[in-house]
């Protein structure tokens, strides 16, 4: 009993650190923000805060790490449904509207973080974004594509999140669907030419 009580609190204690650093995050670089503030927002004593990170950005970064794990889970389990990608997209932005301040924080440029990266290294482990090009003679052009895919997708999530998420889910995905698939008829088109005029 006494250990899940040890439990309990050092998870509370984590909770309100990260709630306090993404208050702070939302006006402000993480280079600008001090241990000090945290711990005063989130009413923990310094003590306690480098009992469990070494400093804001070590925070940070376990934000990050447990964020990236949250969304593979999520992916892995809803992938195993054999559903579309479209009714993958909206899910993943239904889990990024019910954590809005959270991702708001990590994609701005504010977090100065890796979070963008790691999210596109995820995608791609993961094949969540799959061309029907024949570029069998050039893949990095598939890969180029994709890359482009995902950093165009996380800027619009991005936009719409801090926008207020004024378009429903479905439209997002819609959206997104269309401006990948529009992207991807025009350089299929272009490879395709290059072949008949080469």
């Amino acid at each position: 009993m006494a250990k899940k009580k040890i439990d309990r609190r050092v998870r509370y204690t984590k909770d309100v650190l990260k709630e306090a650093l993404i208050l702070l995050m939302a006006d402000n670089h993480i280079s600008k923000i001090s241990v000090k503030k945290i711990c005063e927002i989130a009413d923990v004593n310094r003590s306690t805060f480098y009992a469990h990170y070494e400093n804001q950005y070590d925070l940070l970064s376990h934000i990050e790490r447990q964020t990236i794990q949250d969304i593979h889970t999520f992916v892995a389990k809803e992938r195993s449904r054999q559903i579309t990608l479209h009714t993958m997209l909206c899910l993943f932005l239904e889990y990024a509207a019910q954590n809005a301040k959270l991702f708001r924080v990590l994609l701005n440029e504010r977090s100065d973080s890796a979070f963008s990266d790691e999210v596109i290294r995820l995608v791609k482990e993961l094949a969540l974004v799959e061309t029907h090009l024949e570029f069998k003679t050039k893949p990095r052009v598939v890969e180029y594509i994709q890359l482009f895919s995902i950093t165009g997708s996380l800027r619009v999530i991005e936009k719409w999140l801090e926008d207020g998420m004024i378009e429903s889910i479905d439209e997002v995905a819609d959206l997104l669907l269309l401006l990948f698939n529009h992207r991807v008829l025009k350089e299929e088109t272009h490879y395709l030419r290059g072949l008949r005029d080469g």
